[in-house]
C-alpha cells in the first residue's frame, strides 16, 4: 500500500513583534515542508505543514525538522515514522 500523510505543527509567537520562521527538512524527498517560510504576528500562532511522501517499502525512517526564528536556530524536531505495506 502506498500512502502519504499530512501533518500540521503549531508555532506560537509570544514576542511583541512579528517573527519570520524558516523551516527545513533533513530529507525533503521523504518529508516536504509545505510552508517553509512563515511570518507570524505578535501573540499569534502559525502552522507548519508537513507532507510525508509516498513510500512503498516497509521500514522505519527518522527525519529532522529544523526551525529558525529570525535567522537564529530555534528548535529541532526529531520524527520517527514507520512505513507499513499490505492492506
Amino acid at each position: 500500500m502506498i500512502i502519504f500523510y499530512k501533518k500540521r505543527v503549531t508555532i506560537p509567537n509570544e514576542d511583541g513583534t512579528p517573527a519570520t520562521y524558516k523551516i527545513f527538512s533533513s530529507n525533503p524527498q521523504g518529508v516536504e515542508i509545505i510552508t517553509p517560510d512563515l511570518v507570524v504576528g505578535p501573540g499569534e500562532k502559525g502552522k507548519i505543514g508537513l507532507l510525508f511522501k509516498k513510500h512503498n517499502v516497509q521500514e522505519e525512517k527518522m527525519f529532522n525538522i529544523y526551525i529558525f526564528k529570525n535567522k537564529e536556530p530555534l528548535e529541532k524536531i526529531m520524527l520517527t515514522t514507520k512505513y507499513v505495506t499490505g492492506g
